[in-house]
């Protein structure tokens, strides 16, 4: 190439040469000849000169698209002026931006964009090119200068987000810690020769050219765990995919979107996947009501971001109240959890909605199921410095009552149809008109103000209205029933990621929770009896925390915070039938401090220890809170554990003991710390083994657990009729036991929980007897078959029959002249919840399926389910209710509460 360019620029200069051979002799041509000879010598140079002129621009253009220099540190002045002479670039410049400027040329040829942007990278230079070989230099901008690393660090195998791992430029100080959710931003000077690092305790590290990493845009890292031999017991699969234990075991973790369905529901569901796990069952079959080892639905702590929620689930406690799809992680503790964790004495169920930062695209979703319709979505937002998380749900029976809803009614309807067992056709002479709706609705906004601080505002909205009119024409009454319950709450948190080790956060959450609910039963034709009632509830809860986390250089974890709680609550009741009005409004204060201190929960051995101390405004008294964890790995394969520690609880539900007003259940939150509602608290001890090989999985757990200061607000059994408050305590034991293989497509699990409940109430007239959630066996298990886009699994459960009364001697006294109907009811003394239900059991299935394949930029799922199978009538609750049908003699009978029987549901949802 250097010597065609030589013959270039000579041949223009061909028309200046003279012939001296001939002037010498040594050509001997005629005159005529050698005119000839240099008219024909000329034209040809002047055609030459032409078309040197025609393709010198495309041969300096061939020329450019490869540059080749000695790759030696030389000043940029001398390759400007190489580029200039032996490469045609014409360069523009002032001459202190490239004054002492020293670059190195590439070692292997390149184009001259390529070469241009080589040599400048590492200085303050920026280029533009003109018209293919006019090159304009100019001052760099700043922030050209700077890289930015962005990513998420995950687990590879369960893709669980890993908080506090570490990103960091070898051989630098700069770098970061990651976030609850996985995620990291930093920005650092633009170089070649830096390695990203990623870690983490426990993992296998990583390493990234910087370059190339921050170039990739944003990106998820997975970490492998370090191979510590064939199994070490780091169970990252419970159940199933989405399943998993937390950190050190003590917890298990869901992660709704990749659990799919399991048997009887046709999607994820956190409340209803809860049950799945040994301890954890729901008397009455709804999602509301789940217990934790004895406990009362009441006593679970439930958190969304972060706020309190007193409303779990709509519809009587049936229909979870929670959009799987904004959830990417749900921690549940059966008993045991640590002390940042307060208030409640039995479990805790942590829901968090993560970050979706950085998220370059935003993702949309919406669905429908046999009961309500959603939609919902993640997007960035201010120019990607901020995100955006919401979500919306409603009732739709209004354009079309499923079979779902339906079974779901007849059920519910059961609290006010007390005569009508759910299995029966209900009569001719009966009427009932129902209206009902339901609405949920969460919003989540995250802004990263800067590489460190971040602020986050979360929100919830629930709300439930239901009415109902019955008409029995056959005993001439017609009941109503008018229900309105309200959800809310706001948090707002600021966090800041001091340094590496250090974090700190501060937050500020209102939660509020009400209902009003209005019952009368009158006579079609007067005279007759006439049972009115009301009953009212609602929690005004406040909140303000700060909070301080340090991790050392080994993976220990310090954490401690200060929080101040204020309540507000409000209870009436008031019944006509027995004429009595029950009214508490309080309101109440609470200052916590409390610090836990954790060693690295993926070592051979370890605890953490832990105290949460309570100041509690309505008895002026501190309440310490100890909390202790050890554990202990034995060879590859078993981990040991010990848990123990106190709780204290400081509002609660109002036992209601047999009540007999014709009305639907619902709960009576009411503070503790007063004579008749005393401070709930509970000592629980746990021991347990974890053994995990080759795809077999034993998990075994005994407890013991005390809890005192219960509080029943009695009206069945007192024969004067007005409400008295007993105080009592309750004792649990009991032993979980899980059995797990995998192999292949193919999972199968066994679960079996044996236990004992008993409460003790010394002013009742039976004072010992089994709680009204004691189970004392339930079994279950479960197949599941997961290959390409198809999941599907088959359930079998079978359960205790809870505890009743049974009594066959009551005493009917009618007052003297009192109106047609009424009449006073005194049963003889016996054993309370001395018998049992029937056992309960039934089979379930459902099968999901990815409808589109991975590749498609917008996915489609559908799901069906189908519950209780062969229609096994499982009786919930029975009690006692007084038939007095006209002409005839009042008699009593007892009604059965019966679970849903066959429910088929159904799925579909689409994901953009």
């Amino acid at each position: 190439m250097p010597a065609l360019r030589k013959i270039i620029v000579f041949l223009p200069k061909i028309r200046r040469i003279s012939c001296p051979l001939v002037g010498k002799g040594l050509f001997r041509l005629s005159s005529v000849r050698n005119l000839f000879f240099l008219t024909l010598l000329s034209i040809m140079s002047k055609i030459l000169a032409f078309l040197s002129l025609l393709l010198l621009p495309l041969l300096l253009r061939a020329q450019s698209e490869t540059i080749a220099l000695p790759a030696e540190s030389v000043p940029l002045t001398d390759v400007i002026d190489l580029l200039e002479k032996e490469y045609g670039l014409l360069f523009s410049y002032k001459n202190d931006l490239v004054a002492d400027v020293v670059v190195t040329p590439p070692s292997a040829a390149v184009d001259s964009d390529t070469f241009l942007r080589k040599i400048l990278e590492n200085t303050k230079i920026d280029f533009e090119i003109i018209d293919k070989n006019y090159v304009i230099l100019s001052p760099r901008n700043p922030a050209d200068d700077l890289l930015t690393f962005c990513g998420k660090i995950v687990d590879r195998l369960t893709d669980t987000p890993l908080e506090f791992a570490n990103v960091y430029l070898q051989n630098t100080r700069t770098g970061t810690q990651t976030d609850a959710a996985g995620n990291f931003i930093f920005t650092a000077e633009r170089t070649e020769e830096k390695t990203l690092t990623v870690s983490y305790l426990g993992y296998q590290a990583r390493d990234f050219p910087a370059v190339a990493f921050a170039e990739g845009g944003c990106r998820t890292v997975r970490l492998d765990l370090v191979d510590y031999g064939e199994d070490l017991v780091i169970v990252k699969e419970y159940l199933t995919d989405g399943i998993s234990l937390t950190e050190n075991n003590n917890g298990t973790r869901l992660q709704p979107e990749k659990i799919g369905a399991l048997p009887g529901s046709p999607e994820a569901d956190v409340l209803h996947a809860a049950e799945f796990l040994p301890g954890v069952t729901s008397p009455d079959g709804s999602a509301a009501g789940l217990t934790m080892r004895g406990g009362t639905s009441d006593q679970n702590l439930i958190l969304w971001e972060g706020i309190p929620v007193y409303h779990t689930a709509h519809y009587f406690g049936m229909i979870s109240a929670f959009n799987p799809y904004i959830i990417d992680r749900a921690d549940i503790y059966r008993g045991g959890f640590a002390a940042e964790y307060g208030g409640r004495v039995s479990g805790v169920i942590d829901l968090k909605s993560e970050s979706v930062y950085p998220l370059s695209e935003p993702t949309y979703g919406a669905g429908i199921n046999g009961l309500t319709g959603y939609v919902y979505g993640k997007a960035p937002i201010l120019k990607k410095r901020a995100e955006i998380l919401f979500s919306a749900g409603r009732s739709y029976k209004e354009l079309w009552r499923s079979p779902a809803y339906e079974s779901i009614t007849r059920r519910n309807q059961q609290g006010v149809l007390l005569q009508i067992p759910i299995r029966t056709e209900i009569p001719e002479s009966i009427g009932i008109n129902e209206d009902f709706d339901l609405y949920h609705t969460n919003l989540k906004l995250k802004f990263h103000l800067s590489e460190r601080d971040k602020m986050t505002a979360a929100g919830f909205f629930g709300e439930n209205n239901f009415d109902s009119q019955i008409t029995d024409t056959q005993i001439g009454r017609v009941q109503s029933d008018t229900l309105f319950l309200l959800n809310s709450g706001v948090r707002l948190a600021y966090e800041r990621q001091h340094n590496q080790r250090l974090s700190l956060r501060a937050e500020a959450v209102l939660s509020d929770y009400r209902y009003d609910y209005l019952y009368a039963v009158n006579p079609i034709t007067p005279p007759g009896l006439t049972q009115n009632g009301q009953r009212n509830n609602s929690i005004g809860e406040r909140q303000l925390q700060a909070v301080g986390t340090y991790r050392t250089r080994r993976a220990a974890k310090w954490k401690a915070g200060l929080q101040t709680i204020g309540y507000k609550t409000t209870f009436g009741r008031t019944s006509e039938q027995t004429n009595n009005t029950v009214n508490r409004d309080e309101q109440t204060a609470l200052q916590i401090a409390y610090a836990s201190y954790g060693t690295d929960p993926t070592g051979r051995r370890g605890g953490e220890v832990g105290m949460r101390l309570t100041r509690f405004q309505n008895t002026g008294q501190f309440y310490p809170a100890p909390r202790l964890r050890l554990w202990q790995r034995v060879g590859d394969y078993l981990v040991l554990s010990l848990n123990a520690g106190k709780y204290y609880q400081f509002i609660s539900q109002i036992l209601e003991i047999n009540s007999n007003d014709p009305s639907i259940d619902l709960p009576a939150w009411t503070l503790t710390g007063t004579q008749e509602v005393p401070v709930l608290s509970s000592v629980q001890t746990q021991i347990g083994a974890v053994f995990s090989k080759k795809g077999w999985l034993l998990d075994v757990q005994g407890y013991y657990k005390t809890t005192e200061g219960l509080t029943s607000l009695t009206t069945g059994f007192n024969e004067n009729l007005v409400p008295v408050y007993r105080l009592g305590s309750s004792r649990t034991k009991g032993i979980d036991v899980l059995l797990k293989k995998r192999w292949g497509n193919w999972r199968t699990w066994w679960s079996y929980s044996l236990s004992k409940s008993s409460y003790y109430f010394p002013d009742f007239f039976d004072p010992e007897f089994p709680a009204p959630n004691d189970r004392r066996h339930i079994l279950q298990t479960v197949v599941a078959y997961k290959k390409g886009r198809v999941n599907a699994t088959l359930g079998w459960r079978i359960a205790s029959g809870l505890p009743f009364s049974r009594r066959e001697n009551f005493r009917i006294q009618i007052p003297q002249n009192a109106l047609p109907n009424v009449y006073h009811l005194f049963p003889e003394r016996g054993n309370f919840n001395g018998a049992n239900l029937p056992y309960e059991h039934q089979l379930n299935a459902s099968v999901t399926c990815r409808l589109t394949a991975e590749t498609k930029t917008w996915q489609a799922f559908a799901g069906f389910s189908l519950s209780n199978i062969y229609n096994q009538n499982n009786v919930y609750s029975r009690t006692l209710f007084i038939e007095n049908r006209r002409d005839e003699e009042p008699r009593i009978i007892y009604t059965n509460k019966t679970d849903t029987g066959f429910l088929p549901d159904f799925s579909l949802r689409v994901k953009w």
